[in-house]
């Protein structure tokens, strides 16, 4: 997969992941907001069901308390008649009430005691104790009413009360109650071990020491209903979670009770839960079903813009190979056998279609003219340009047989068209193997190495524009060559190579690395090719290598034939076709 399918492919993928992800994020807001909605709807359910328990209980508490104070009361009115009726206020409160005390009130001394059995010596010393001090007791509420002379304490035992109006309350299992008196100690509980516990004590929940603050400085007259997310202990007790109502009682006598109604917030979470693993089950299978259909639209989209890929690879490469069988057309093949010369030659270009170019050919007179060349850029764009500018010399050549003025010709014709900013290095060397000249005129190309038999050194050309970029006059320079000279021509992509580090070969080091005297151009050629694979250690070069070499008279007495050793792909994936032979 290339870069511009790993892109599209990301690109769906993440607008997919994108769309997956806020739709779960839409569905885990709304599945908070159906669970927050639905907890909230119950807790409010919950508040109103219990206030109304809580204010029910309370009032029946009160009625009682009352019903017991105006039995009590009837004394005063019957002492007014000089009437004693304590036996029937006794049997009024009977079943209601353990005891009945009437007592003296200057000195409290016990006058009357009933109670369903005869009390015992110990019960009336015990009786005329309460009698005095009125302390409430531990399973007791006592209710006290006073006449002109007497006290009257009814003994109410808070069974009776739990029985009429408590005991409901704690009959589910989410549910309790709790009775306090005006101390702010409780006098019923569901659990039996709280009973006596004083809620405004340093080891209660500072939370609640709040509330029954409040309540005992009668700053809270109304009923209050709170929240206790945490536990709350009390007496060593772990009171779990709950909704509390505070329901106030203001007893006939002055007192202030409160009543306390708690249901457990487990049983809440326990229903609403049960609705909000519902919802998540139907939220997941919409994310899964979402996620399939986003998974398929997904693969099926990648999948077809893969075959649309290999669809335009497969095209491409097909066009890239034709290419490149034209551009392999243009470089010169087996030489015929009037030209007198060993040449050798080695293309390899850095993509499928290279940008660098070579050919060799007879002029009339009998010299070999020698053409190298650069097209700035790769790929067809300079393959048309080089095989434009090859047809433009060859037809300069034949017709003037000068190489600066071929290179003005070829130049002119350039310079008429416009080629996106492209432009052309070349050299043509014009050789008379039988006076052992060399007639060269450059375009910004580099000077070819010369020796015989000891250094490579470059010729001293005089340096000119390149093509295609303004009309101008080139130079022709005459060299002289003695015999058994080497010649070497390359492009700039040769000097270019680098090593791991990005050190550049340079010419220096392409000279350095030729000396000594070469018995064909095909050695000369796989000299200076093994001294560029060694010097960059295989790093992929970054332009077309080309190296053209010249034996102009071989040590050999059998001449070579003219070679041209050439790579059909990219250096990165090269095997040097067989040497195969010129025209």
């Amino acid at each position: 997969m290339d870069k511009a399918a790993r892109r599209f492919a990301s690109w769906v993928l993440g607008i997919h992941g994108i769309v997956l992800g806020l739709l779960v994020l839409i569905v885990i807001v709304a599945s908070y907001e159906f669970y927050s909605n639905a907890r909230r709807q119950a807790l409010e359910q919950l508040k109103v069901r219990q206030e109304l328990l809580a204010a029910q209980s309370a009032r029946g508490v009160e009625g009682f308390y009352r019903t017991v104070v105006d039995t009590l009361a009837m004394e005063g009115r019957a002492e007014a008649a000089k009437v004693d009726i304590a036996p029937l206020i006794w049997e009024q409160l009977r079943g209601e009430a353990t005891s009945l005390i009437v007592c003296d009130r200057s000195d409290r001394h016990l006058i009357r005691y009933f109670r369903d059995t005869p009390p015992t010596s110990a019960e009336r010393r015990q009786a005329e104790q309460l009698a005095r001090d009125a302390k409430p007791g531990v399973n007791d509420i006592y209710v006290v009413a006073q006449t002109p002379d007497r006290i009257l304490l009814a003994a109410i035992p808070m069974t009776s009360i739990e029985s009429r109006f408590l005991n409901d309350l704690n009959q589910p299992e989410n549910m309790s109650s709790m009775l306090l008196d005006q101390r702010m100690h409780v006098v019923s509980a569901e659990d039996k071990t709280l009973v006596g516990a004083d809620v405004t004590g340093e080891h209660v929940d500072p939370r609640v020491r709040q509330i029954a603050a409040e309540y005992m400085s009668k700053a809270q007259n109304n009923h209050t209903t709170r929240e206790f997310s945490e536990a709350v202990k009390m007496r060593g007790v772990k009171l779990a979670p709950a909704m509390v109502t505070v329901q106030p009682l203001d007893l006939p006598d002055g007192k202030r009770w409160m009543l306390i109604v708690s249901s457990s917030l487990a049983e809440v979470d326990q229903v609403v839960g049960q609705f909000f693993r519902r919802a998540i089950i139907g939220a997941s299978l919409v994310i899964l079903a979402m996620s399939a259909v986003l998974v398929s639209t997904s693969t099926q989209m990648i999948r077809g813009r893969l075959r649309l890929e290999r669809l335009q690879n497969d095209l491409l490469t097909r066009e890239l190979t034709q290419a490149r069988e034209i551009q392999l057309a243009w470089l010169p093949e087996k030489q015929e056998q009037s030209i007198h010369l060993d040449i050798a030659a080695m293309n390899r270009p850095a993509s499928h279609i290279s940008g660098d170019f070579y050919n060799w050919f007879e002029l009339a007179d009998g010299r070999t003219v020698i053409v190298v060349g650069d097209v700035t850029g790769h790929g067809l764009p300079a393959a048309f340009l080089m095989a434009t500018t090859q047809l433009l010399v060859r037809m300069a050549m034949e017709r003037i047989a000068d190489p600066g003025g071929a290179l003005r010709l070829v130049n002119r014709e350039l310079c008429r068209h416009v080629f996106s900013g492209q432009f052309v290095t070349m050299i043509i060397v014009v050789l008379d193997d039988k006076k052992g000249t060399a007639e060269i005129a450059t375009a910004g190309h580099p000077a070819p190495l010369v020796g015989s038999g000891g250094d490579f050194t470059a010729l001293s050309l005089e340096p000119q524009l390149v093509l295609a970029i303004q009309d101008v006059d080139y130079v022709t320079q005459r060299f002289d060559l003695g015999p058994g000279t080497s010649m070497l021509l390359y492009t700039d992509g040769v000097t270019d190579v680098q090593d791991p580090s990005g050190e550049r070969l340079q010419i220096e080091g392409l000279e350095k690395s030729l000396y000594g005297r070469f018995d064909s151009a095909k050695r000369l050629v796989d000299a200076a090719t093994d001294a560029i694979e060694a010097f960059r250690l295989g790093r992929e070069p970054a332009d077309d290598l080309t190296l053209v070499a010249v034996q102009l008279e071989p040590v050999s007495s059998q001449r070579a034939p003219a070679t041209a050793d050439r790579l059909d792909t990219p250096l990165h994936a090269a095997k040097v076709n067989p040497a195969m032979t010129g025209p």
